[in-house]
């Protein structure tokens, strides 16, 4: 299967007659520190006038190239700088032209769009730079463990100093724990286009937002 964001037919349906194609990566999400191949097959009878393959980002052409006849078109690209990469595929036949366009996601992710295989068995990169060998999902399930249990010894050391009315001290604690973290990319998510500081600061802000909302709430009800 070819993952398609739109395929238009243009001046005719003879072009997509006795025609198959294959374009790679697959995959709709690539990983970032990876050097990709992009391919674009095509074999029709009879053969086409000329097939192309464009592969660009938002400001700049990445690879352009085209050819006449049935064949291939392949290139490598370091694409650990992009964030959103796009394709447009053509084919020619006479005044008729098919045209498939798609869009891949960059993340950090290993290519295989969130499979289980790629979230299990993935290597992470921690905060100083370096390769670790621990998988994603270890390493996510104890930074989680860790981050829940501050906030509950934090709740807990709240309450202690204050039993009567722990809220306010409580949430603060834990407004300088999710921050603290933020900080150190532990509760980052990886929106595209996004750059890394933001990413950083998605979820400290919601938790901030929300739980404002919260204290609002609870003292004007009171």
């Amino acid at each position: 299967m070819v993952p398609i964001t739109q395929a238009t037919v243009l001046n005719g349906t003879e072009v997509v007659t006795n025609l198959t194609y294959s374009i790679t990566p697959t995959e709709n999400t690539l990983n970032r520190s990876a050097l990709q191949t992009f391919s674009f097959n095509v074999s029709r009878t009879p053969a086409p006038d000329t097939i192309s393959m464009r592969i660009y980002n938002s400001t700049t052409t990445l690879y352009s190239s085209s050819i006449s006849g049935n064949g291939i078109i392949s290139t490598i690209l370091n694409i650990s700088n992009q964030n959103v990469i796009y394709g447009e595929f053509n084919i020619t036949v006479g005044s008729e032209t098919f045209t498939i366009n798609k869009i891949w996601t960059v993340t950090n992710i290993y290519s295989g769009d969130y499979s289980l295989f790629a979230f299990l068995s993935y290597p992470i990169e921690n905060e100083f730079g370096t390769r670790s060998v621990r998988s994603g999902l270890w390493w996510g399930i104890i930074k989680f463990l860790l981050i829940i249990g501050i906030l509950l010894g934090v709740s807990a050391g709240a309450y202690y100093l204050d039993p009567f009315d722990s809220t306010f001290v409580s949430f603060v604690m834990a407004l300088i724990v999710i921050w603290f973290f933020s900080s150190f990319g532990w509760l980052s998510v990886d929106i595209p286009g996004m750059p890394d500081a933001i990413d950083k600061i998605v979820i400290a802000s919601l938790y901030s937002l929300t739980m404002i909302g919260l204290l609002i709430w609870r003292y004007r009800s009171q």
